[in-house]
């Protein structure tokens, strides 16, 4: 496995936020206490899927779906559903195994499933999640926006303040990665749960996002 780990300044925030790498065992570092979002690189992907995901973004109906099941019950919502396409089985082996992969490093029964077309930001400001943990999964689009503690000023989460202070120091994921957010419900996080916004599109794009919680 090549896994990267980014550390922050513990004199700035005891948490270094990022552990990545290019295999499915780099996901088993969010249990670290010191780690707030883990990220596998370009795991799930190929023409087949790519070709589904542009179908679905071309499709005349909105792509849209929220449950929670097994991964079985996520595989067969993908089928039932979402708008038919071709080869729209790729899509649903891909959610299964993220299902799969999902409940088992959190053992659990069920995942809370919801899949979007997203034509412009959901979550436009700096926020926190009041989750233990949510998987992301950009399919299409511009993915998900994060800041490393020292850009960031917490105490304006409360309010309608601005939580950024450095804008050159924005991460930002790459489409196509699988990455793990740890929230302000997860034991032990209170207070520190990783700070993130939607990216703000372009009036000719769009996003196809996968999200994953606990049921």
């Amino acid at each position: 496995m090549n896994t990267a780990v980014h550390t922050e300044d513990r004199s700035l925030s005891p948490v270094p936020l990022l552990v990545s790498g290019d295999d499915w065992n780099v996901l088993t570092a969010i249990y670290d206490d010191d780690v707030n979002i883990a990220i596998a690189r370009q795991l799930l992907g190929g023409q087949e899927l790519s070709a589904v995901v542009s179908a679905l973004l071309n499709h005349p109906q909105t792509p849209s779906l929220r449950m929670s099941g097994s991964p079985q019950q996520c595989y067969d919502a993908i089928i039932n559903d979402l708008p038919h396409t071709s080869s729209l089985v790729v899509l649903a082996e891909a959610v299964k195994l993220l299902a799969e992969a999902f409940s088992t490093l959190f053992d659990l029964d069920k995942v809370g499933l919801r899949i979007d077309r997203l034509q412009r930001a959901m979550c436009p400001r700096f926020h926190v999640d009041h989750v233990p943990v949510r998987l992301l999964w950009t399919l299409a689009g511009p993915a998900t926006e994060w800041l490393p503690e020292k850009a960031l000023d917490r105490s304006q989460l409360r309010g309608a303040g601005e939580p950024c202070t450095d804008t050159n120091m924005i991460q930002q994921i790459q489409a196509g990665d699988i990455a793990l957010i740890k929230g302000e419900a997860w034991e032990g996080n209170e207070g520190r749960g990783l700070v993130h916004r939607s990216p703000a599109l372009l009036p000719d794009e769009q996003r196809l996002v996968l999200t994953m919680d606990f049921a």
